[in-house]
């Protein structure tokens, strides 16, 4: 689109403003494991493929050869290493993400026997504005831009904050270096115009997209004071939580997603929040956002083939050794229902996992309400 407004040259750099939000890419409490996968993510305001890259390993045509490997997008390479090479048909593949120190922290290496077919990764992307930079300048030159400098990023300090009696305060210092830059006079050569929060909403929702929902934290303190940090987004939603009826202590939350160590919820608040969701006037758009057990989202392949399919929505929650599911259950009495599970400790691995959770719903939909009652 630029190109085809008359864009020849650019005289200087290809600058990725990522200054929309503090830089502060890792919430507080999150496991350094958590942040190979695309699932952690780190949060910056300039966004490039949900921050992830896909990486498609294949076998070498002979053992000793290197593995072929294809990084979608192509400018996210530069932001890991690997180390992947072709074994014997015979044996098993074998793939590690290893920490190492640097700026790309990520080192992938293993091996893919002769034969067989490519193995994909989802990993995240260290370095998404660097990327999007990068990306950018890349297109513009195969188009036949010419461009005399290099890719950058410019970014926000990071949030410092001071310990005061009510926790953590932003320091008058950050506040201007926080808000970032308002659009100038020069010419917008092309823009994309997001969709409808309420399709944001439903993305995050259907697939437990963290960083869609790392960043709507940040979005919500921008809009409401302009300044879109971590330590306001909360803030801000401790005040929404109270007013919608949730007890103090209920709700200790570190991030947007969920993902921090750092979050200690009860069940008795979400049980408390759902029921205020449901009584707004928006509230029936809300349900519509939520994984429908059977049907699609995180609960596609759940309870399946069982009286709870369709009559669940609700949404998922996990990290190691913890699985939730809360939501609304309409049960085969006609009544409607609100809940919420949550399983501490749990040593079981994948679909074993959740067994007793939906276990539990479909239960829900069986044998609760009463066919007495009016709908």
């Amino acid at each position: 689109m630029a190109v085809g407004r008359g864009l020849k040259e650019v005289d200087g750099d290809i600058v990725a403003d990522d200054r929309m939000i503090p830089f502060d890419p890792y919430p507080a409490g999150w496991s350094l494991g958590d942040l190979f996968f695309a699932f952690g993510a780190p949060v910056t305001a300039i966004s490039f493929n949900d921050n992830s890259v896909s990486i498609e390993m294949s076998p070498g045509a002979r053992a000793g050869e290197p593995a072929v490997v294809v990084v979608d997008p192509a400018d996210a390479a530069a932001s890991f290493t690997q180390s992947i090479t072709t074994s014997p048909a015979s044996t098993e593949p074998e793939l590690a993400v290893v920490r190492q120190p640097g700026p790309n922290f990520l080192l992938l290496r293993g091996s893919v026997p002769v034969g067989h077919a490519p193995i994909k990764l989802e990993l995240a992307m260290t370095a998404p504005a660097e990327t999007a930079a990068r990306s950018l300048k890349r297109l513009l030159e195969m188009r036949g831009v010419r461009i005399t400098g290099s890719a950058r990023v410019e970014e926000s300090p990071p949030p410092q904050a001071l310990k005061s009696g009510e926790g953590l305060a932003l320091l008058p210092a950050d506040l201007q270096g926080a808000q970032g830059t308002s659009p100038g006079t020069g010419i917008v050569l092309a823009e994309h115009i997001s969709p409808p929060l309420l399709e944001s909403v439903r993305v995050t929702n259907k697939v437990s997209q963290n960083l869609h929902a790392e960043l709507l934290l940040r979005t919500a303190a921008r809009e409401k004071t302009g300044i879109g940090s971590t330590e306001i987004g909360l803030k801000l939603e401790q005040d929404f939580l109270k007013s919608a009826g949730v007890a103090e202590g209920d709700a200790v939350l570190g991030d947007g997603s969920g993902l921090s160590a750092d979050n200690l919820v009860t069940p008795r608040a979400v049980v408390a929040l759902l029921q205020y969701v449901i009584r707004q006037p928006w509230g029936s758009d809300f349900l519509a956002t939520l994984p429908i057990a059977g049907v699609d989202g995180t609960l596609e392949d759940r309870m399946k083939g069982t009286p709870a399919a369709g009559l669940i929505q609700a949404k998922t929650g996990g990290l190691e050794h913890v699985h939730a599911l809360s939501g609304y259950a309409t049960t085969g009495a006609g009544e409607y229902l609100v809940f919420s599970i949550f399983v501490n400790k749990d040593p079981q691995h994948g679909r074993d996992s959740v067994a007793a959770l939906d276990a539990i719903a479909v239960a829900m939909v069986e044998t609760l309400g009463n066919p007495a009652r009016p709908k």
